[in-house]
């Protein structure tokens, strides 16, 4: 879970988004956490346009 709330960007939008996904699937099969929360996580993580 900490480095899903940690997580940010490296590379282009694109990139981050999958590897959010990928991550948050990692997240999702050892712990709960709602899609609701990992929307939010997303949403106030650090994002430049690339």
């Amino acid at each position: 879970m900490e480095q899903l709330m940690a997580y940010n960007q490296e590379g282009t939008v694109k990139d981050y988004c999958d590897s959010f996904q990928v991550l948050f699937d990692q997240v999702r099969n050892h712990e709960e956490i709602s899609e609701f929360y990992a929307i939010y996580l997303f949403m106030t993580s650090r994002l430049s346009l690339r």
